[in-house]
This record gives structure tokens, sequence and C-alpha cells, in this order.
């Protein structure tokens, strides 16, 4: 009796966050995956390739791969 005048909190849309940048994944900050399955925003993987030669490295499981190797990942 006492809520039922509070709206629900209901979230139609979810956010995704990137791990490593903390930054928001959206259509402009795409997700990619490692194939490990990993997934970190685009931007944030960029930053980390051009600092490392072409290399990521996965902060979970340390696992290192060329950026070209990594997928774009679509959510629907």
């Amino acid at each position: 009796k006492l809520a039922e005048e509070v709206p629900f909190s209901h979230h139609v849309n979810s956010t995704i966050v990137c791990r490593i940048s903390g930054k928001i994944m959206n259509e402009d900050n795409g997700p990619m995956a490692f194939p490990n399955g990993y997934v970190y925003s685009k931007q944030a993987l960029e930053d980390m390739a051009a600092r490392n030669g072409g290399m990521v490295r996965c902060p979970r499981t340390g696992m290192e791969c060329e950026f070209k190797a990594l997928r774009k990942v679509f959510i629907s």
C-alpha cells in the first residue's frame, strides 16, 4: 500500500560498460570480442593496440593477439 504511487523502475534497454575504460559500449564505441570470448570496447582496444605495436592483451586471461584477430560483436 505504501508504494502504490511509486512508478516502476523497469529498464527496457541494457547498457554494456567496458571493463577496461569504464565507457559505455554503443554504436560509436562497439564491443569487440577476443578469440577467448571476452568482450571489451573498440576504443579501449584500439588505444591498447596503438601503444603495443598492434597487439592487444585480455586483462582477465592475459591472452595476447593482434587487433585484427578481434571480432565485432552484434547485440540484438
